[in-house]
């Protein structure tokens, strides 16, 4: 399995964008848990 890392401040970007707008952390989850999942050219979102 791949591991991810946040540079930066991408983290706090990525907490604040939790109660800003659900839906779309919901679907940035969805997208990273795929891309580490398999080959991230397979799956959900456009390569």
């Amino acid at each position: 399995m791949r591991s991810l890392e946040f540079e930066g401040d991408t983290w706090v970007a990525y907490e604040k964008l939790r109660t800003k707008d659900k839906k779309m952390h919901r679907n940035l989850c969805k997208l990273l848990k795929e891309m580490l999942r398999d080959d991230p050219s397979k799956g959900l979102g456009k390569p």
